[in-house]
């Protein structure tokens, strides 16, 4: 079930959830979908040509090696179940003309979106998103020096959504709640990919304003 802090607008959980395309490729509807634990999702697609969804972490949707989904032109797939429960996570849209779509997630059933760090201080999803009152869960690497990874938070506000910087070790899970809403959250990393920047995570609309469901 949906988290306390969560907006209203966001508990709305059904058995089964839509992910409507339009024929320009765009998504429709909320950013941010949940379904029962016994839930399904399902898209269907008004665009001339067939598409690709992709959902990271692996395992719970589509092909267990690539989480890959084949949307059909002018066409629907058949209802997917989620291979594990109380889980959340990320897909993004990609295909013939079409540039891969902003993230979006999937909760199925109540559970933080599990980002992986690694050796190098890179994220497993770079740039991710949660919606309003959600959460994200830090795991380490299991080649993680013993020193650790040191991970810190900051938006264009100013603010910390994820509070102050933790360092996480091999095998270690930190889970992090969202205090703020609607923002974009810039993750450095002590070892961090070339930019020195970790990723992103977009709470709710990311700051772009309110977006159904964000």
């Amino acid at each position: 079930m949906a988290t306390p802090q969560m907006a209203l607008g966001d508990c709305d959980i059904p058995m089964h959830a839509v992910i409507n395309i339009l024929a320009d490729g765009t998504i429709v509807g909320r950013v941010h979908r949940f379904i029962f634990d016994q839930g399904t999702i399902q898209f269907v697609s008004a665009y001339p040509n067939a598409l690709v969804a992709t959902f990271s972490p692996l395992g719970v949707f589509g092909d267990h090696l690539t989480g890959q989904v084949q949307i059909p032109a002018n066409g629907s797939t058949a209802k997917l179940s989620p291979n594990a429960q109380n889980v959340c996570v990320n897909f993004q849209i990609s295909g013939e003309s079409v540039s891969p779509t902003p993230a979006r997630s999937v909760t199925v059933g109540c559970a933080p979106l599990t980002i992986v760090v690694d050796a190098n201080g890179d994220l497993g999803i770079e740039d991710s998103c949660i919606p309003n009152g959600g959460a994200v869960s830090f795991l380490g690497a299991d080649d993680i020096p013993s020193s650790g990874i040191t991970l810190s938070f900051t938006t264009n506000e100013g603010n910390k959504p994820f509070g102050l910087p933790f360092t996480l070790h091999a095998g270690q899970s930190h889970p992090l709640h969202a205090v703020n809403t609607d923002v974009t959250v810039t993750i450095a990393t002590s070892s961090g990919i070339a930019d020195g920047t970790g990723g992103t995570v977009k709470i709710g609309s990311g700051g772009g304003g309110p977006q159904p469901g964000g």
